[in-house]
């Protein structure tokens, strides 16, 4: 088996994920990473043992590597990208693919033209809660679904955008709390229950001294006519699991989010319940000194890279590629677009 080597722009904590990932899978290397930062790059480097550069353009012109993961600051992922593909790399993006649907498009189009294969990550759709969930939902166990909502009420104090004041700016992140933080849940929400047709949101910034949003609700109407609120913010304290609550005919089901965890709880009214829990069990959690949960585990990455370096091997589109990835960057685009207008939103115009 041929090694594909992997160069990371950004060493951000999402990259050492990555890093940790990569290491479980076979016939493929980590060769080289690359930040700005030299503390960063050079902390980075000595952890994964690998070469650095503070110029990602050095690192695009090295012929060792063939896939490049872009782990940078959502307004920098288009230019990162083009480059990338420019240089004849294969591409892995943290989400979202780029700031909005009209630069997620030009990436799209370039890797197209190039025929070089691009993944985004949305790594919560390969723990075994999500897949389960949508098992169930496939086999209609919970039968018809009647109705849906979905909940992020979370806490980021203000050294949260301080330490990273890109964070703070709809012009560096694109958004706040949904474009941030909940925007893994939407992903699920429309993976499981398909084509958003109409949005109805409003966003505000309440309380955090910055120009994103730190709160939003609303409604979605998807093409099947179920209907699911949402309600997303970053003012909560203590901070709450997200949600994802799916109502059917025969059942309910209940998928859990914390730390980077997840679980599920499915009843139903003719038959056993099932629930399953992630690696680690949520009490667990708490229990880690020092550590952050989300940083510690690697299942949904691992299962994402696999999946996309088989796509690679095999010459295959990968689960989440370009155009799945757009997706929920149009649905909260969308969003964004109601609260503006104080109106419905036609989803399929923003994407």
């Amino acid at each position: 088996m041929q090694v594909i080597g992997v160069g990371i722009i950004g060493c951000s904590p999402i990259a050492e994920i990555h890093a940790k990932a990569l290491r479980d899978i076979p016939g493929v290397k980590l060769k080289a990473c690359s930040d700005i930062e030299a503390e960063s790059l050079n902390r980075f480097c000595r952890q994964f043992g690998v070469a650095g550069e503070r110029d990602y353009k050095r690192l695009l012109n090295r012929d060792d590597i063939s896939v490049v993961v872009v782990c940078l600051p959502h307004c920098l992922h288009r230019s990162a990208a083009l480059e990338a593909i420019e240089a004849g790399k294969h591409l892995l993006i943290e989400k979202p693919i780029a700031l909005n649907v009209r630069e997620g498009r030009e990436i799209i189009n370039a890797c197209r033209m190039k025929k070089l294969l691009l993944g985004v990550i949305y790594q919560n759709r390969f723990l075994a809660a999500t897949q389960n969930l949508r098992r169930i939902m496939t086999e209609e166990r919970l039968g018809r679904i009647l109705c849906a909502h979905l909940s992020v009420r979370w806490y980021r104090d203000p050294s949260y955008y301080t330490k990273r004041l890109w964070r703070s700016t709809i012009e560096e992140a694109g958004g706040g709390v949904l474009m941030v933080q909940a925007i893994h849940m939407f992903d699920l929400l429309q993976w499981l229950l398909g084509e958003p047709v109409t949005v109805y949101g409003q966003v505000r910034t309440l309380f955090q001294p910055v120009k994103v949003e730190d709160w939003a609700c609303g409604w979605i109407r998807f093409k099947s006519g179920v209907v699911s609120d949402f309600h997303a913010t970053t003012l909560h304290y203590p901070e709450e699991p997200a949600l994802l609550e799916f109502i059917g005919e025969k059942g309910s089901a209940t998928l859990q989010e914390k730390k980077g965890l997840l679980s599920l709880d499915a009843n139903f009214i003719d038959g056993e319940p099932i629930r399953i829990l992630p690696l680690q069990a949520f009490e667990a959690i708490e229990n880690q000194d020092g550590v952050t949960p989300a940083l510690s585990s690697t299942e949904g990455h691992r299962g994402q890279l696999e999946d996309y370096f088989e796509a690679l091997r095999e010459g295959k589109a990968p689960i989440v590629d370009g155009n799945e990835a757009i997706k929920s960057l149009g649905l909260l685009e969308a969003i964004y677009a109601s609260s503006q207008r104080n109106t419905p939103i036609t989803v399929q115009d923003r994407c």
